[in-house]
């Protein structure tokens, strides 16, 4: 068994604390900053300079980014075609340098045990863009992500979820250009990159500052392995097993239940509308700060979903009755085995995810758009009013609100 001691857990959160907000933060007026000191305040959830309970910060830079990476994880001819735009409008309109890495995902082999055994480690090789309206050959050779003060990810939210594994400790603030399916962090089109890009030094960008979870691996030494940082979830499964997967969980240091099924994932409100939902669990709004408890396919007719204050730590150990190993998986991203007596300690972490929006929009509005056009939730045909007169008439609330749909 584990050498697991669960008092251990409240000691060792990364929760955030109960900080006192700036009066122009708390007023709503913009946050001029130094494009350096935005990448570094703007992902520490715990900045004293900003409002810890505010999900939208504006800001205005003082100074255009000085070195832009534009990350895309497709190479079709969409892509490759937004990327080359994206380039020449840079370099023609700003002095800054910009770096692309189109590599995010690497090569993986088919056998089993490579492919969840190990690691999957960033690619950090040779890659070169050419743009067909420039005579020069322009190279991107290994990426040097340090001192990127602006990123512009070509591709859907899987393709965000990697700036994660690229900028582990301090993010920059991120630009999502939608070429994916969903869309719910990939916001911008073409046209508002530009737009955007264009006022970041007058009418300023506006930052969502999201939620992400700690993830800690501790073997059954009780030594820790490697620890990550999750925007949706944490999920530990039965892996490849043919078999159920046991799995004991601890909230705050005390015994909270016993998991039996395909497995168990812990999200975040922003992941909620992914992996989280597919399962069964519910859709909370990204400003809320919890954590969502959600079993794979439980073998219980008594389980249901729960949403678990964010200021807690959670336990998730594979004890020695689980028949093999159990796997973990961070964000699609992480992939590793975990053996009997492993265990993963999930927690708030200390940084956010600094995600812009388009113009003029705020997280709330967002939300609410993206359920509505891309999941379609609780769409059905209006029912047929049953009129006694044929004329049309408005309520006088009906006046004040407008149309419906």
């Amino acid at each position: 068994m584990a050498s697991y001691c669960p008092s251990r857990s409240e000691n060792h959160s990364e929760s955030d604390s109960d900080v006192i907000m700036s009066p122009s933060c708390a007023t709503g007026f913009p946050f001029h900053v130094d494009p350096t000191d935005a990448a570094r305040r703007l992902s520490d959830s715990g900045d004293t300079g900003l409002p810890s309970r505010a999900q939208d910060v504006p800001v205005v830079y003082n100074r255009y980014p000085r070195k832009i990476m534009i990350c895309s994880s497709k190479t079709d001819d969409a892509v490759i075609k937004a990327r080359n735009e994206l380039v020449e409008h840079i370099k023609e309109h700003y002095d800054c340098i910009v770096i692309v890495h189109d590599r995010i995902l690497p090569t993986i082999e088919a056998e089993t045990e490579k492919l969840w055994g190990q690691v999957h480690n960033l690619y950090t090789g040779h890659s070169s863009l050419h743009n067909q309206n420039d005579d020069s050959h322009i190279e991107y050779r290994e990426i040097d992500t340090q001192y990127v003060e602006l990123i512009i990810v070509i591709g859907g939210d899987g393709t965000i979820l990697k700036v994660i594994k690229m900028f582990p400790h301090i993010i920059p603030p991120v630009i999502g250009l939608s070429m994916g399916s969903m869309g719910y962090m990939a916001k911008f089109n073409m046209s508002e990159v530009k737009e955007t890009l264009k006022g970041i030094c007058d009418v300023g960008i506006t930052v969502s500052r999201l939620k992400m979870l700690h993830v800690e691996i501790y073997s059954d030494t009780g030594e820790l392995i490697a620890r990550r940082n999750a925007l949706n979830e944490c999920v530990v499964d039965r892996g490849l097993s043919p078999s159920i997967t046991t799995l004991d969980v601890y909230y705050k240091g005390t015994y909270f239940t016993t998991v039996t099924g395909d497995g168990l994932l812990i999200s975040t409100p922003s992941g909620s509308t992914a992996y989280s939902m597919a399962a069964g669990g519910p859709i909370v709004h990204p400003a809320v700060p919890s954590m969502l408890f959600t079993v794979i396919c439980p073998h219980s007719i008594s389980y249901r979903p729960v949403i678990l204050p964010i200021d807690g730590v959670i336990d998730v150990i594979v004890p020695s009755d689980n028949r093999g190993c159990a796997r973990l998986c961070v964000d699609g991203n992480y992939h590793c085995n975990l053996k009997q007596g492993y265990y993963v300690r999930i927690c708030a972490s200390k940084q956010a995810f600094p995600l812009v929006l388009p113009n003029n929009t705020q997280t709330f509005e967002e939300w609410i758009r993206a359920l509505r056009e891309h999941l379609h939730w609780n769409f059905r045909v209006r029912q047929k009013h049953i009129a006694i007169d044929t004329q049309d008439t408005y309520t006088q609330v009906e006046k004040e609100f407008g149309e419906t749909q």
